[in-house]
């Protein structure tokens, strides 16, 4: 019986604390046929020694390969490079401060073989590392199931995250499926182009991965590239509409305000002055999301239709609705999750914001005047 490979894809950075019990993890696995592309992004520590020290004294029969890259370059470029490397019929993406449980690979390339899916994944469960409280997902849990429809999968509530996954390679490679460097949150913007693709999905009931939270991972900590990085994301995705098939345009439009809302969202949570919100509002208003796509979209809240509406009345108002709006939604959300920065007080400098305008194409904002809904003038 053929055996298919699976690659295993890990960057490490910093996490001699927490590399140990990833490795562990691995060589624990009840499946045989794995390699492990270990991508150092130019770690400091010994995250690399120690991982050596537990591979040599396992024994087990893994194909190890340690890839050096010649600057730290991210998470996002680790795993790009991990994706060249890869020689497997699977890739299954692994964070060095996390751990599989033992049946992980096994269950995932089980199902992956019966379904033939494109993606294959299970559930998961977050753990405080330091504590071992585990802390409640805000998706729910998965039951068997296996669909190529995009509608089933907003059903399913997936998991936006690209760990726990496994992937066929030759999927990856078809549709150029790369990380967008120099961005925090890759996860989602990667996941939003995943999905444009519309692939065959399979979800197993078994928990295969462990997600450690941390106070000082690169999600728990907070920085002017934090904010950034969910306006690039958003403006990345509007982008990438013209490319996107009518099915899969449904979808998008969702994802995309959804990503435009969150980026809003930081200013309300880290800055005490609503004129930053302000400022960062009559900007984002210009990323421009179809609007005859998002209002004919069923995924698409009546809530999260009539806060679209604010795009279309004076800004003044129209930031103070969209204001009041995200902050009844931060008071209401049932996901008190302790461990995310809220809070955290910071001066956005100039280049901040000239990056910001440069995203959001400020200086074509008149060709966003068109195609809005007869009832709308947009100002």
């Amino acid at each position: 019986m053929n055996i298919p490979k699976v690659s295993i894809i890990m960057p490490v950075y910093g996490v001699e604390e927490y590399i140990g019990v990833c490795v562990d993890s691995i060589l624990t696995q009840t499946y045989d046929n794995i390699e492990v592309l270990v991508i150092d992004d130019c770690s400091q520590d010994n995250s690399i020694s120690i991982l050596n020290e537990h591979v040599a004294q396992s024994g087990r029969a893994f194909s190890w390969k340690i890839i050096k890259q010649q600057e730290n370059g991210g998470l996002s470029a680790a795993r790009n490079a991990g994706i060249r490397e890869a020689s497997g019929k699977y890739i299954f993406f692994l964070d060095s401060d996390d751990k599989l449980m033992p049946n992980c690979i096994k269950d995932l390339v089980t199902e992956a073989e019966l379904s033939h899916s494109d993606v294959t994944t299970g559930n998961r469960i977050s753990l405080d590392w330091h504590t071992g409280k585990k802390y409640r997902m805000i998706e729910n849990d998965y039951v068997p199931a296996r669909t190529n429809s995009l509608k089933e999968l907003m059903k399913i509530q997936l998991h936006g995250t690209v760990w726990n996954k496994l992937i066929k390679r030759d999927f990856i490679l078809k549709h150029n499926l790369f990380f967008k460097t120099g961005i925090v949150y890759e996860d989602d913007l990667w996941m939003y182009y995943l999905l444009s693709c519309e692939p065959s999905f399979s979800f197993v009931s078994p928990v295969t991965y462990v997600y450690h939270v941390r106070a000082n991972s690169t999600i728990q900590t907070f920085s002017e590239q934090h904010i950034l990085s969910k306006i690039i994301i958003a403006a990345d995705a509007i982008k990438h509409f013209p490319s996107i098939s009518p099915s899969a345009q449904k979808v998008a439009v969702h994802s995309a305000e959804r990503f435009r809302q969150g980026a809003l969202m930081e200013f309300v949570k880290h800055f005490k002055d609503y004129s930053v919100f302000s400022k960062a509002y009559k900007l984002l208003r210009y990323l421009h999301i179809p609007a005859k796509d998002f209002f004919s979209s069923p995924y698409c809240s009546i809530a999260s239709k009539l806060r679209f509406m604010n795009n279309y009345i004076p800004p003044a108002i129209g930031c103070l609705m969209n204001f009041i709006s995200i902050k009844y939604i931060l008071k209401k959300s049932p996901y008190k999750l302790t461990y995310l920065i809220t809070n955290q007080q910071m001066v956005l400098s100039k280049e901040f914001w000239k990056h910001v305008e440069h995203c959001c194409a400020y200086e074509n904002s008149k060709q966003n005047k068109k195609a809005f809904p007869f009832f709308c003038k947009r100002y």
